[in-house]
């Protein structure tokens, strides 16, 4: 049986919109006591854009952040579900977004077969 060793370097790029009003420093304290590590509103974008990365965006509810407002790159906003509900304005997270500029498009795949 042969075996390989492969390599997949990807680069998405992500904008993420936080509101310092309700983000604040007593905000995200509060928030990494019980999910990531996050001083300020900066490490709170990068573990959402993290995870955003690891599951998708299309992926929906999102642990440590509920449903975030999603848009695609010409300004859209990409639509979640609950079942085959569509989730209501009122069920994501106030004061994050995230627009996805370019997500899942460019690879680069470097591989060796293991002796």
């Amino acid at each position: 049986m042969k075996k390989f060793k492969i390599e997949v370097i990807r680069t998405d790029f992500y904008e993420v919109e936080v509101d310092e009003n309700i983000w604040t420093k007593e905000e995200l304290k509060k928030w990494s006591n019980v999910f990531y590590p996050a001083e300020n509103q900066k490490e709170l974008a990068e573990n959402l854009a993290n995870s955003i990365m690891r599951l998708g965006s299309d992926y929906g509810f999102i642990e440590g952040f509920g449903y975030v407002k999603t848009f695609r790159c010409d300004g859209s906003q990409r639509k979640h579900f609950e079942g085959l509900k569509e989730v209501p304005d009122d069920k994501y997270t106030n004061g994050i977004s995230i627009k996805i500029i370019n997500e899942n498009d460019d690879y680069e795949i470097n591989s060796y077969e293991v002796k």
